[in-house]
């Protein structure tokens, strides 16, 4: 190769980031933790140490909004990789009870998504002598608003997911960002600014 295009190519792989995130602390602030303290940041740092999570990922991150304290999550893809890497996770099921549609009702089964009433999350570890549930309803967590409006199911059957793989994991003082309405419009706006978040 000659030397201008190894000298090119060496300044090329020098500017991609780590695949390691504990290097690309700069990169962790800009994307998951906008407008953080530095107390606040070192608290995302320890919380994504202590559970093996990758904020880069989205598997936890913070939101700041104003000068209220920020906010971190561990969003429910983190916490299913906090169960695979247990070694007990088994399985889960998630299913949504719905409002039925009567004569009189606008809502039609194949063009439209009916509205939600329930999600019911059910998680089978190893050995376990029962599964663990969690119950979650519509009417508790739905904002009217932006994924809420969209992906209502998804969005609630994420809840009841989320619930319930801290519980039958064990992971304590986190939150999935759908269990707070009152921070989802905060959240939603702070992701449209971000490159390539994407979840759901």
């Amino acid at each position: 190769m000659p030397e201008e295009k190894k000298e090119i190519a060496v300044k090329t792989d020098s500017m991609l980031p780590s695949a390691d995130w504990k290097k690309e602390l700069n990169l962790v602030r800009d994307l998951v933790a906008k407008g953080c303290n530095e107390t606040e940041f070192r608290l995302l740092l320890y919380l994504s140490k202590e559970h093996g999570l990758n904020p880069l990922k989205r598997e936890v991150y913070a939101v700041k909004y104003g000068d209220n304290p920020a906010q971190i999550f561990i969003s429910r893809d983190g916490a299913l990789n906090i169960a695979h890497r247990s070694g007990q996770f088994e399985s889960m099921e998630t299913t949504c009870t719905f409002e039925v549609p009567d004569d009189k009702s606008k809502v039609r089964w194949v063009s439209e998504v009916p509205k939600p009433v329930s999600a019911t999350c059910t998680i089978y570890k190893k050995g376990g002598i029962r599964p663990f549930r969690e119950t979650v309803y519509f009417a508790e967590y739905n904002l009217k608003q932006a994924l809420w409006l969209k992906k209502p199911v998804t969005m609630l059957k994420k809840v009841a997911e989320a619930q319930c793989l801290r519980k039958a994991f064990n992971i304590h003082g986190v939150y999935d960002s759908s269990e707070f309405p009152e921070q989802n419009g905060v959240i939603e706006n702070a992701k449209k600014e971000e490159v390539g978040t994407g979840e759901v």
